[in-house]
């Protein structure tokens, strides 16, 4: 793998292709900063997915469940394709996220970071919460690593997230756009911006 994490900081995705990596946990937990998505599931899976957890990035969905760990910092994915949108996500949830985890410094992506991507890659929807979330770390951090990137790929019956094989891709791609999500991050990685582990 690296003989030392080629940056500061990684996203680790959810997709399945994460289980054909033996070791690659070891990898992950070596990075000063690992950031997840959602509701990530370590336990059972370090091998592959590592144990630690600096930050968590959700989006704004109902079915993000709460967690139980303790964060140095969230990063919010609000509804930002439309301003009343982001302002009543911003509203409802945030006030409810600094009470229910008083020691995370709380990242709310902002809503340009949304409107940015939608004018130069063309999507017709949000982008995933992982391209939002790259996109704004890019803007503080001169590299960043991700893994588990893929799970738009295969088939509509093909599992979305390694850790659930019943949540399948379906017609989750009628809303987002993996061609669109896979340019951005082709064009970072071709950058030197973004390195896939």
């Amino acid at each position: 793998m690296y003989d030392a994490p080629p940056c500061s900081i990684v996203l680790v995705g959810n997709a399945p292709s994460l289980l054909r990596r033996p070791g690659l946990g070891l990898a992950i937990d070596a990075f000063p900063v690992v950031v997840r998505f959602n509701n990530f599931v370590t336990t059972g899976y370090e091998t592959f997915v590592g144990a630690k957890t600096s930050r968590w990035a959700r989006a704004e969905n109902d079915d993000i469940l709460p967690r139980t760990e303790a964060f140095d910092r969230i990063v919010l994915r609000l509804q930002g394709e439309r301003e009343d949108t982001f302002r009543a996500g911003e509203a409802a949830l945030l006030p409810k996220l600094r009470r229910d985890y008083p020691d995370a410094a709380i990242d709310v992506i902002p809503r340009r970071v949304f409107t940015d991507l939608i004018d130069t890659y063309g999507f017709a929807n949000a982008p995933l919460t992982g391209t939002l979330v790259a996109s704004y770390l890019l803007e503080t951090h001169e590299r960043i690593a991700v893994c588990g990137f893929d799970n738009l790929t295969g088939t509509p019956e093909s599992p979305r997230h390694y850790y659930d094989a019943g949540n399948i891709i379906g017609d989750w791609t009628t809303y987002h756009e993996p061609d669109k999500e896979a340019a951005y991050l082709r064009e970072q990685i071709n950058a030197g911006r973004v390195v896939v582990l």
